[in-house]
């Protein structure tokens, strides 16, 4: 049988608009409908159901999704708490930065931020992005593949 794979999906706990709109300049546009009537209950939902569809091909998929502000004492609550993720007794395979998190330009040190924290915490996992959330299990599976290969 397949080793379990483990994958750890980072997101901002809140769907900004300005984030949903910003988005709306990379996300493919058959996409756009969707972002643009996504609410934080609608991706919990999506979260879940990737989550059996993945551990049905034998990815174990967890989700920190983070809370508070993009300032310096943001940053740090943000970096602590992935920190404690990436921290548990077993690695993950992969971690995803949501699109959320890396595009729109005032989260670039928080993206930074997570960056470092991942590749010090977390140094046998690989990184993986998304470019909206239903293409995080693309994302997970493409960089899976690479690292088998």
């Amino acid at each position: 049988m397949a080793t379990l794979k483990r994958a750890l999906i980072v997101g901002l706990g809140k769907l900004n608009p300005k984030v949903k709109e910003q988005m709306s300049a990379w996300v493919k546009p058959e996409h756009l409908a969707y972002l643009g009537s996504l609410t934080d209950e609608q991706l919990q939902k999506d979260l879940a159901s990737m989550k059996v569809s993945l551990e049905s091909e034998g990815i174990k998929l967890e989700s920190v999704l983070l809370e508070g502000e993009i300032d310096d004492a943001g940053i740090q609550r943000s970096c602590s708490q992935l920190r404690q993720h990436l921290r548990q007794a077993d690695a993950y395979d992969v971690v995803v930065l949501g699109a959320g998190i890396r595009g729109p330009l005032e989260n670039l040190a928080l993206f930074e931020s997570l960056i470092n924290v991942t590749h010090r915490d977390a140094p046998s996992s690989r990184i993986a992005f998304n470019t909206y959330p239903l293409d995080t299990a693309d994302a997970i599976k493409r960089v899976l593949q690479a690292k088998e290969e």
